[in-house]
């Protein structure tokens, strides 16, 4: 009895061997096929592996993978596909050969960019908060300050005077951006728009529509310099280094990060850090380009194109400096 139950035993494992083998074989011939085929064709072809594995292993187990040239009983013809994954790995070659680079991004991890924190849909005519740079819609942040008594942002909660709408600047690119992203959210507010009017009775208002000579003049003014609105980003750190008397350092700004008009003054920076500092008087700072001091009569388009001269966003440091008394 027990060398019949070890027999029988036996048999059953060796049916549950060959079933799992073939179920190995038909999972790992396709994607032999497609290995052979991305590497430069199929077995017999110019190129590819001749003849494909052998039968067996020595000692090992019966049987074994067939070779790739030959695809296993019973599994369906992978021609078509086999064509369809060079084509596809010819495309992601080019990619890697520089030809064209794209990146995939997934909208669920941007969204929050382009969201308004104050009623919780997309940014409508953006405008963004030059001490903190969060962004809002204009309707919502004017009506923010009106309807309500606060000073500060209402995200991070930082102080912005006793007239806090005068800190907003509408922010245009990341109002582009978003249009351009999200081409089918201004489409479909446009047509919900245009149902909502016709409900009412009301007609819209049209776009005034600029004269083609008025656009022709102000091409040719924004190709000149740029425009009163034109913005500039860049930080303000303190210099730090061994050249560096430790009396002549200061503290760093809360927000180091900066966006505003690009003709302001130097002078005009250094009433801010000083503010922000608590130092007594502007002219005990002095703001430095690349190591250089530059003048308060300068303005911040200046500095770029003269001292930093790089498309990177721009860095200033500030340091103190003695003056007579």
């Amino acid at each position: 009895e027990t060398i019949n139950w070890l027999d029988a035993n036996q048999s059953a494992e060796k049916e549950e061997f060959e079933g799992k083998q073939k179920e190995l074989e038909g999972v790992a011939n396709p994607i032999l096929q497609k290995m052979y085929a991305a590497a430069g064709g199929a077995p017999g072809a110019e190129g590819g592996m001749p003849g494909g594995m052998p039968g067996g292993m020595p000692g090992g187990m019966p049987g074994g993978m067939p070779g790739a040239g030959a695809p296993p009983a019973g599994a369906p013809d992978q021609g078509p596909k086999i064509e369809e994954d060079k084509q596809l790995s010819r495309q992601v070659r080019n990619v890697s050969g520089g030809v064209r680079e794209q990146e995939t991004v997934r909208m669920v991890d941007i969204n929050e960019f382009f969201i308004c924190k104050l009623c919780k849909g997309y940014l409508r005519d953006a405008y963004t908060i030059k001490e903190c740079l969060h962004t809002f819609c204009h309707g919502c942040i004017r009506g923010y300050y009106l309807y309500n008594n606060s000073c500060s942002c209402p995200t991070c909660n930082v102080s912005l005077g006793a007239k806090p709408w005068t800190q907003i600047i509408p922010d245009p690119a990341i109002q582009e951006l978003a249009a351009k992203l999200l081409p089918d959210y201004s489409q479909k507010e446009d047509a919900e728009e245009r149902v909502f009017y016709a409900k009412l009775g009301v007609k819209r208002k049209q776009p005034d529509t600029p004269r083609k000579d008025l656009q022709d003049s102000a091409k040719v003014s924004r190709s000149l310099g740029p425009s009163p609105g034109h913005m500039i980003q860049f930080e303000m750190h303190p210099q730090r280094g061994p050249d560096v008397p430790l009396f002549l350092q200061l503290q760093t700004l809360k927000a180091p990060c900066m966006n505003t008009q690009a003709h302001l003054k130097i002078m005009h920076l250094r009433k801010y850090v000083a503010k922000k500092l608590k130092v007594a008087k502007p002219e005990e700072i002095e703001v430095l380009c690349k190591g250089t001091v530059v003048g308060p009569e300068y303005s911040l388009e200046f500095i770029r194109r003269t001292r930093w001269k790089e498309n990177s966003k721009m860095i200033l440091e500030y340091r103190r400096q003695i003056i007579a008394s």
